[in-house]
């Protein structure tokens, strides 16, 4: 019995994964429930075993900002990075508040320039070896 006659064959195409943007969306919102573990636990640790490192600071006035980043780097905002919370009690809320609106859709056009800052213009790609230079 060959291989074409023990399997039925389909003409079918793939249905398309999810956009980039749904992606980094999930992305984004574990992150964030990442910061607000690691306000109830300091040494809470993400899926892949590693400390979770704060995006809160305090400030030389007192106050206490935080930022929302995409990957290494804050997110940039209408207003700036950072956002002034004015104390760790509040930063919870404030993490809430920016899952709901990541949530709504509210932070789209943010979320889609924090994503093409990393990609690279150049054409070489990873793995490929670059030629020696005697071999010019």
């Amino acid at each position: 019995m060959g291989l074409l006659d023990k399997y039925e064959t389909a003409d079918i195409g793939r249905t398309p994964q999810r956009d980039g943007l749904s992606i980094a969306r999930n992305k984004l919102t574990k992150r964030l429930e990442n910061q607000i573990a690691r306000l109830h636990d300091p040494d809470t640790r993400d899926a892949r075993g590693r400390p979770v490192s704060p995006w809160w600071f305090a400030h030389e006035d007192g106050e206490i900002y935080t930022h929302v980043r995409f990957g290494t780097r804050p997110m940039q905002f209408s207003g700036g990075k950072a956002f002034r919370v004015g104390d760790v009690s509040g930063l919870e809320a404030f993490y809430r508040d920016v899952i709901a609106a990541i949530a709504a859709g509210e932070l789209d056009q943010e979320i889609e320039a924090a994503r093409k800052i990393g990609i690279r213009g150049h054409r070489r790609r990873h793995g490929r070896r670059r030629r020696r230079r005697d071999e010019d």
